[in-house]
């Protein structure tokens, strides 16, 4: 970890915690979910009581190639639920 840290001229305490945070690739992923929870909740709308694996089988249905689990993340993240 201190190589990497040196390396990437990042302090080792705090700089590698504040860098992973705001790494490219994270951000672009943020997009991507908040894109998905978009969809998530237009789903939901309609099918109130549907829940991840329901929205999951929608939106491949709707032409996402998605996992279960990254649409089960985001509707945790969110709090987005269907009614039961």
């Amino acid at each position: 970890m201190a190589l990497l840290c040196r390396v990437l001229a990042v302090k080792r305490r705090q700089g590698y915690s504040e860098w992973l945070a705001t790494a490219p690739g994270r951000r672009a992923r943020e997009a991507d979910d908040e894109r998905l929870a978009t969809r998530i909740r237009q789903i939901l709308a309609e099918h109130p009581g549907y829940g991840s694996p329901r929205v999951t089988a929608e939106l491949r249905r709707r032409g996402w190639r998605i996992n279960r689990k990254r649409v089960e993340r985001v509707m945790r993240e969110r709090g987005l639920a269907g009614i039961t």
